[in-house]
């Protein structure tokens, strides 16, 4: 579950717990409900496990927060890519700030894109690595990437921060194997 994920359980929640406001739906409540255990759960055991993983492997300012492939296929969609030949789902994240941070990350992603195989997600308007622009390039030609100028359609949550520069924001999608 990734925070595009959770930003929409944060959404659901609030049009469900509306509506069981006005209606005094059981149906609507229990909704409502499991919207917002969805939206914790990214928070309590999502996040934390995501950032412990990525120290294991060794990542020093990436954060590799695993989706469940239903999402992904979703992102995929809204996306409107179709891109195959991947089992696992991650969402790319940097832990930390500054352009002082670009050649840790290089290293970084390289050690992503030569151990781990799936498809990855990023957001983002940070500087992407020379090198990892390339193999984005590589893969395009292939049908296994897209990099695309903008957001995907999902409002953020209110009140949390959003590290995203709207005006120069890409997201895009890798399929390394």
């Amino acid at each position: 579950m990734g925070t595009k994920e959770r930003d929409l359980a944060f959404w659901l929640f609030a049009v469900f717990i509306s509506g069981a406001a006005v209606f005094g739906s059981a149906l609507l409540w229990l909704a409502a409900l499991i919207s917002a255990l969805l939206f914790f759960y990214h928070f309590v055991i999502v996040r934390p496990r995501a950032v412990r993983d990525s120290r294991k492997m060794g990542l020093e300012t990436a954060v590799l927060v695993p989706l469940w492939s239903c999402a992904a296929r979703l992102r995929l969609l809204l996306a409107g890519k179709e891109l195959t030949g991947w089992e696992r789902a991650y969402e790319v994240h940097l832990s930390g700030s500054g352009k002082e941070i670009i050649p840790v990350l290089e290293k970084d992603l390289l050690n992503v894109a030569g151990t781990v195989k799936g498809l990855f997600f990023w957001e983002t308007s940070f500087p992407v690595p020379s090198a990892i622009r390339k193999l984005v390039r590589e893969k395009e030609k292939r049908n296994k990437a897209f990099w695309v100028k903008g957001r995907l359609p999902v409002p953020g949550t209110p009140l949390l921060p959003d590290p995203v520069d709207g005006k120069h924001a890409r997201y895009g999608a890798v399929v390394l194997d």
